[in-house]
């Protein structure tokens, strides 16, 4: 179950035996068993902000995603939501970064070995998303499907050590987790968190969906596309040189998705990227995290000829593997051997 506290909630009514559990099935969130931790061989999904006043303790750019799915649902058309989740020792809670539309119902966690990682420029080029880092946001209309980042992402393209780049295919959890629009007034809650938002209830519940890219490109500057006036452009503009184009913001990085964002992203700020720009209005405050399957372990279900044959597209029939036989090789008979 759900309680809150500030601008996150986090799992309540878990006993130890519970909790132990859940660690263990965790597991790894970054991909890399060599820095697990405790005797659960897990992480925590979270990382220490040491600039924190109290010490505390943020999501990491690798959280765990779960999919949350209602103990007893109210009927077969309720699947559950994807969620991303961390631990905090200090608190030794299980915390959640969107808010949820049920806080009362009871929920069966679904864990998963994939790896969800938050879009950034890594700019120490250590492969971990720390204070050093500045993470790439979006900004979008409700009920579209395109995406305008702050930076190039693309693999294809992007010069700025982004990591993990992205391209057409790759799955992107799209979520409103309050990761604040205000760089300068966050101060200690650059991570994560917000300086506008200051309770677990505001903004959009049930956001954290998966989605494919199904475009990914660097599209032409407007009038409006952010870029720095200079002297040739300085009597041609409201603005100082040096300064950004007055009442211009990011719009050239593109990312199109396979459906429809059904929550608003569209507010204008500066959360996390250069902190020299002089206006709040040029990108989104949306972060992004791509999610890797994992590699291993994943067996497909529904599938031509049961997973024990190949189809024949010219005659459209099964060509059943060794022991396995019917039309479709979903029997196994050692008269087939």
């Amino acid at each position: 179950m759900f309680g809150m506290l500030n601008v996150y909630g986090y799992l309540t009514d878990l006993d130890t035996t519970e909790t132990k559990l859940l660690k263990k099935c965790l597991g790894d969130s970054d991909g890399f068993t060599s820095n697990n931790i405790e005797v659960s061989d897990w992480d925590y999904g979270a990382t220490q902000f040491f600039r924190d006043a109290v010490d505390g303790w943020l999501m990491s750019g690798t959280p765990h995603a779960v999919k949350l799915v209602k103990d007893s649902p109210a009927d077969d058309m309720d699947g559950g939501k994807f969620a991303l989740i961390w631990w905090s020792p200090k608190d030794e809670l299980f915390y959640v970064a969107t808010k949820q539309s049920d806080t009362e119902s009871s929920y069966v966690i679904y864990t998963t070995d994939g790896v969800a990682e938050r879009v950034y420029v890594d700019q120490n080029q250590d492969s971990s998303y720390n204070v050093t880092e500045t993470a790439a946001t979006a900004r979008f209309d409700q009920f579209s499907n395109t995406l305008y980042m702050s930076i190039d992402v693309a693999c294809e393209t992007q010069t700025n050590n982004i990591e993990p780049c992205l391209e057409k295919g790759d799955l992107i959890f799209i979520t409103d987790a309050n990761w604040g629009q205000d760089l300068n007034t966050q101060q200690n809650k650059a991570f994560f968190g917000a300086d506008t938002v200051v309770d677990f209830a505001a903004g959009y519940a049930d956001t954290t969906d998966l989605y494919t890219i199904t475009k990914i490109w660097t599209a032409e500057e407007t009038a409006d596309t952010a870029v720095m006036c200079t002297a040739a452009k300085s009597s041609e503009w409201s603005c100082t040189v040096g300064d950004l184009y007055s009442g211009s913001y990011e719009n050239k990085f593109r990312i199109t998705v396979d459906k429809s964002i059904n929550w608003d992203g569209s507010t204008l700020a500066n959360p996390s990227t250069d902190s020299s720009v002089t206006t709040d209005s040029v990108y989104g405050y949306v972060q992004l995290l791509k999610f890797t399957p994992a590699s291993t372990g994943n067996y497909e279900y529904v599938s031509m000829c049961s997973n024990r044959g190949l189809c024949n597209s010219d005659d459209g029939l099964c060509e059943c593997f060794k022991g396995y036989t019917n039309d479709n090789c979903d029997t196994q008979s050692s008269l087939a051997v």
